[in-house]
């Protein structure tokens, strides 16, 4: 039987995601918080399996990802060998896309083989559209995720935060289509773009790469600007958002904010199939304050190729030292 996934989610600039129940042991890598003496590890290294428990499984792949943010330190000789499932020069990122291929049984063979060795293509994205590339958006990401998942407060996903790059790097891009002189530059720049019309080239094809419906399984990335009615705008610069964005623009009475907050935050519930139900805050001291609110969404349905398999209780180790039970 078949499980059915929906996520979504909502931007307005940053935009809350992933969920970290991280699972380790501690005989081969320690945390900033964690120091103890170093073991050897005698036998065949089994790569991919990084815990070293006898399985390669997706606590293997936490803390792979937890050595690459730099979370936590694999500091095993062996360990380190076996998170080297390229079998090259180094623990890099590429040896996670390629982990994760091989627990979703999509290679067979991982570490030293004969096999030719799995090699993501980091940029793929570059492929989709107008064969145009994104090495900015693919920067950008690299740039801020780390920042956003573990260095951002947000007592609203205080235990399983949410981030999305692409609704981020969106709801930037069109801030910076409103901004001039400095302002503007310097925007460009943090989103990894050489100027507005590589921004903007970059944004075709992320757009392109997020979209998708086939009726069933769809993921659907929807924009609006939501404008104080007490401002004039620059019609252009709406234009803009419209034809490379794909955004929707509403006029509103800011004054008037309890019926305005409600509007965008029916917008954004309608845009995630009803998944989301935000609480907007005007400014209500001075709505003159609130110029503009630049929303993004992204909503993402699908069905599980197979079935969740060897799901059990289990207790959570966490960085800092923690351990936490929880039932299936």
């Amino acid at each position: 039987m078949k499980k059915n996934r929906i996520m979504a989610a909502v931007s307005a600039f940053v935009m809350a995601a992933a969920c970290m129940g991280t699972v380790w042991s501690d005989r081969a890598f320690t945390t900033a918080a964690e120091s103890t003496e170093k073991k050897s590890y005698k036998g065949k290294v089994v790569y991919g399996d990084i815990d070293m428990d006898g399985q390669v499984n997706v606590t293997d792949l936490t803390i792979l990802s937890l050595h690459l943010l730099g979370d936590l330190t694999i500091r095993e000789e062996a360990a380190l060998e076996a998170a080297n499932v390229l079998y090259d020069d180094a623990v890099d990122l590429l040896d996670l896309p390629t982990l994760k291929q091989f627990i979703a049984k999509r290679i067979t063979e991982i570490g030293c083989t004969d096999e030719e060795p799995y090699r993501p293509e980091v940029l793929s994205i570059s492929e989709i559209g107008e064969k145009i590339g994104a090495e900015g958006y693919m920067e950008f990401v690299c740039n801020t995720t780390a920042d956003v998942l573990f260095k951002t407060e947000d007592k609203n996903s205080v235990n399983n935060p949410v981030y999305s790059p692409a609704s981020f790097y969106t709801a930037l891009s069109m801030t910076a289509e409103c901004a001039a002189g400095n302002t503007r530059d310097e925007m460009v720049k943090a989103l990894c773009a050489d100027d507005m019309e590589d921004l903007r080239a970059e944004n075709r094809v992320v757009y392109r790469a997020v979209n998708d419906d086939y009726g069933y399984a769809y993921c659907r990335s929807s924009n609006s600007v939501w404008l104080n009615d007490i401002y004039q705008y620059e019609q252009s610069a709406l234009d803009q958002l419209s034809s490379r964005y794909h955004a929707k623009s509403f006029e509103k009475d800011f004054f008037a904010a309890e019926q305005t907050e409600k509007e965008i935050s029916d917008w954004i519930y309608e845009n995630t199939d009803y998944k989301i139900k935000p609480e907007i805050k005007i400014y209500r001291q001075d709505p003159a304050h609130d110029i503009a609110k630049i929303i993004n969404t992204v909503v993402f349905k699908d069905a599980w190729t197979e079935p969740f398999y060897n799901v059990h209780d289990s207790t959570f180790h966490t960085a800092d030292g923690k351990n936490v039970y929880r039932p299936k």
